[in-house]
């Protein structure tokens, strides 16, 4: 896993513990999983969150040996921050949905290849994918599922302020800016817009 793509990774989990307890659960990090699994507990009973985070708009799982998605049916809640124009969008979701959109795109990609892996990570998209896409199409349109959905901003670490406040001689300090954001969640540069705001 490089980390300068997965370098929003933390704070996309950091939003998602953020939204939820926006939603008035108290939110706890299961302990060693980075933020991966949380428990939130809200009117004297606790649920077990999985979180997913995504910069390009789709959602990933893994599975074991067996072909199983891990930890899947552990989850009570299943939470996906996302890249968004305007933060970090973050989804809910009841498990059940989820694993019936994962299994049809699952059926759809082996129909489409007999000898993919059983452990091989499937994808399904949070916005409407065409279907002349062809499998990457099946399920897609994911957020049409959440039970409830949340724009949050997304808070820069320390590390990438430092990493983009010194301009390169050969391009504008703007520039940089807009190239090393885009390196670090995996998106075209040609996406990336940068707005500055200073507070009075």
């Amino acid at each position: 896993m490089s980390e300068r793509k997965y370098a929003n990774q933390k704070p996309l989990r950091a939003a998602a513990e953020r939204a939820i307890a926006n939603q008035g659960y108290k939110v706890e990090v299961m302990r060693g999983s980075g933020g991966a699994r949380l428990t939130a507990t809200k009117g004297g009973k606790s649920i077990n969150v999985a979180v997913r985070t995504s910069s390009d708009r789709w959602v990933g799982w893994m599975r074991d040996e067996n072909g199983k998605w891990r930890g899947m049916r552990d989850a009570d809640l299943i939470v996906v921050a996302a890249l968004g124009p305007n933060g970090a969008e973050v989804y809910a979701f009841d498990s059940a949905p989820v694993e019936k959109a994962f299994d049809a795109n699952l059926a759809a990609r082996e129909a489409n290849n007999a000898v993919l892996s059983k452990t091989a990570p499937i994808f399904v998209c949070l916005d409407t994918v065409a279907p002349g896409r062809g499998p990457s199409a099946t399920s897609s349109n994911l957020k049409a599922k959440a039970l409830w959905s949340e724009t949050v901003p997304l808070v820069l670490t320390a590390e990438v302020t430092t990493e983009v406040a010194a301009p390169e001689a050969e391009e504008s300090f703007v520039d940089r800016v807009r190239r090393e954001f885009a390196e670090r969640v995996g998106v075209a540069v040609e996406k990336v817009t940068v707005e500055f705001k200073v507070s009075a």
